[in-house]
């Protein structure tokens, strides 16, 4: 706005607190949303990636594809074999080189200089299927990315190498950025994909450099038509690049990931670009779906181990997630290791590395017995742990412990309360009750106001009483907090010991595993005598497995009342425990009863449930019969009311006319049987008596 002298004045209004804290609960609310909404993104974009390399990679298992690549690609790899060979002959062969790693290392390297040869930009640049793939291995062609590296993956599958194509994923990023951070998001990873130099390869099984060594994973990129293998310099190229999900696909495995090996920056900070560890169960699931097309042999399943070991780690922490791998110490309170299960390695310290397939759950008995099995005899337990229900109290001060206190205040001096010399020592003071306390109080602040003006010697005492005052206030407050720490003192020493629930031994929870276990043997009824637990009833978890030999689980509300009506001995099925205000309560379901007696309790019961049945429509048409009556009474008394009403104002309306209108007398006329003469008035009836004159 303008002023009248020409300056200007800017209006700002700022944001109060309530509408700051509104708006920041409102983007904290959209934040969430958008982040989730990402986070479903993403999974989904992964899914539909994994679904479409995987159909690709299915493509290298064709046949009549790997027979035309052979054919073609034969001669051409016979010549150049040849030609090595006789340029190697008077080379001596290295220290510790196997004559096996030097044949497949050739039969790879050959085979991805034939496909890198025929690789030409003007071809497609994926093949979906086999016969894409054909077409181009017919004429001589391959498109770079993707269908060179289907193409050399059924080449060395056709040449009888361990191979399989590998392809980076790059689903949409989990976290929600605006338009410029999304731009230089992307900028960032074109720029480290162009550093990478590849998006799909294909890895070829090579042994290793000595003997006794692993088996390696040899990288063939037909784009560029160098061979790679896992030395410092291709690490080191590789796990610099931004590489969000790195997946082989195999016919013996499906799917693996393979990340850790190529690009280490994601799995440890590449949060933005790839689910956390945590989330590791749903990429192993998603992972799992892709159906392997053959069973593994032992020598891939020992590659496979010696790859998950490779890329794992050996720090212990990594398995703490893991879905198919775990160490001891990461096992939850109700998970143990047989002992029948092997290690599969080490890690730092010596810690065992088991599969988590090994892993089998352990219970209590009691727990053993809700699933119908029970611990043998003589079984140690597997594993005991501390009970969870603390104690209600500590224990007294003899044992270590310290009882529940107060904290006193630090100014002002402080006073035993009575009666406690015998815990803090000395002789108690003697101290002025509250009320004295207050009267004096209070004629201090009387004669106070009463002098309202003095001397300087006057003002002096007046600070020294409003001293003693807030000394007086403060021990008050002191005596009163002595008091309250003596009677919790006193009510924690009377109160009973309770101790925290342990095992049997004392020491802990006895846990037992699966393998210590056998199947619940039910007993039998004898002599119509249902055999009950130490509860008096019956345990009937399981039905089919816990119920007694000769009986019979019979449901409904009659049952009970009716078999101890007729004296014929029962005992309460329960069938699961129920948690009713923090607290475990059995669920009891029907009755175990006799075989013998299965036909006269059902029948007795139906009688029974019949006449209850009846009962209760009794009292239901008795209600309503009542209802009914009472409905027609007050309607009648309705009735009764508006007629007394109406007449009630006709009478009212009669006095008030008779009461205001001015009498209008016709002619006298003579009473019949009388010689009286009345006047009647026409209007209202009023009559008086009048003589003729």
């Amino acid at each position: 706005q303008e002023e009248e002298d020409g300056a200007a004045a800017i209006t700002v209004t700022l944001p109060t607190a309530d509408a700051a804290r509104r708006a920041r609960r409102v983007a904290g609310a959209r934040d969430r949303r958008l982040r989730g909404e990402a986070a479903l993104a993403h999974r989904a974009h992964l899914l539909c990636l994994l679904a479409h390399h995987a159909a690709a990679a299915r493509g290298c298992e064709d046949e009549e594809l790997q027979a035309v690549l052979l054919s073609c690609a034969y001669p051409a790899i016979c010549d150049a074999a040849e030609r090595e060979q006789s340029e190697s002959e008077s080379e001596s062969e290295s220290e510790g080189t196997l004559r096996a790693q030097r044949f497949v290392a050739q039969k790879a390297r050959l085979a991805l200089r034939w496909v890198h040869e025929r690789v030409s930009k003007e071809e497609a640049a994926l093949a979906m299927t086999g016969e894409s793939l054909r077409g181009q291995a017919e004429r001589g062609a391959f498109g770079p990315g993707a269908a060179a590296a289907l193409a050399l993956a059924a080449l060395c599958r056709a040449l009888e190498l361990e191979a399989r194509y590998v392809a980076v994923l790059r689903p949409l990023p989990l976290a929600p950025t605006p338009a410029a951070r999304r731009r230089r998001a992307e900028q960032e990873e074109a720029k480290a994909a162009a550093e990478a130099a590849e998006e799909t390869w294909v890895e070829v099984v090579c042994a290793g450099a000595r003997e006794g060594d692993p088996p390696q994973w040899w990288k063939l990129d037909p784009t560029h038509g160098v061979p790679e293998h896992s030395g410092a310099a291709a690490e080191r190229r590789c796990r610099a690049a931004a590489l969000p999900y790195v997946v082989a696909f195999a016919p013996w495995c499906g799917a693996r990931d393979v990340t850790a090996r190529y690009s280490a920056r994601c799995t440890v900070a590449g949060t933005q670009l790839r689910l956390r560890n945590t989330a590791w169960a749903w990429w192993c699931d998603a992972l799992a779906c892709v159906p392997a097309q053959r069973d593994p042999t032992a020598a891939e399943r020992a590659l496979e181990l010696a790859e998950d070991r490779s890329l794992l780690g050996e720090d212990p922490a990594t398995y703490r997630f893991h879905p198919h791998y775990c160490v001891a110490d990461s096992l939850s309170r109700y998970e143990a290791l047989p002992p029948a299960a092997a290690p599969l390695w080490h890690v730092t310290g010596g810690c065992p590395v088991f599969a988590r397939s090994a892993v089998q759950p352990v219970h209590t008995r009691d727990k053993w017995l809700q699933e119908a099995r029970v611990v043998r005899d003589g079984e140690k337990p597997a594993k005991v742990v501390s009970q969870r229900k603390a104690a209600k109290r500590p224990k007294d001060a003899d044992s270590g412990s310290t009882p529940p206190t107060k904290k006193r205040r630090s100014s002002g001096a402080s006073a035993p309360s009575p009666g406690s010399e015998k815990k803090y020592g000395g002789k108690p003071r003697k101290v002025k009750s509250k009320a004295s306390d207050g009267k004096g109080k209070e004629k201090q602040h009387k004669r106070a106001k009463r002098k309202s003006t003095g001397s300087d010697d006057e003002v002096e005492a007046k600070g020294l009483r409003e001293k003693q005052r807030k000394r007086a206030k403060n021990q008050e407050v002191e005596m009163e907090a002595e008091a309250d720490v003596v009677e919790a003192e006193e009510e924690y020493q009377s109160a009973p010991e309770v101790e925290a629930e342990v095992g049997d031994d004392g020491e802990g929870v006895e846990l037992f595993g699966l393998w210590q276990t056998i199947g619940y043997e039910p007993p039998a009824v004898n002599d119509g005598i249902v055999p009950r637990n130490r509860y008096g009833n019956v345990w009937l978890f399981v039905p089919d497995r816990m119920l007694p030999i000769g009986g019979v689980h019979l449901h409904g509300a009659e049952v009970a009342a009716v078999a101890k009506a007729l004296g014929i001995d029962y005992a309460p099925a329960v069938v699961g425990w129920e948690t009713h205000h923090g607290k475990n309560h059995p669920q009891v379901d029907g009755i175990v009863v006799a075989e013998e007696y299965r036909e006269t309790v059902l029948q007795a019961a139906e009688e029974a449930l019949a006449r209850r049945v009846q009962v209760v429509r009794d009292r239901a048409l008795a209600r309503a019969s009542g209802h009914w009556r009472q409905l027609a009474s007050h309607l009648l008394a309705a009735v009764r009311a508006k007629e007394a009403a109406a007449r009630d104002a006709a009478e009212r309306a009669r006095d008030a006319v008779r009461v205001a209108h001015v009498h209008t007398f016709a002619a006298p006329v003579q009473d019949a049987g009388s010689e009286a003469w009345r006047k009647v008035c026409t209007q209202c009836g009023f009559s008086v008596e009048v003589e003729l004159i």
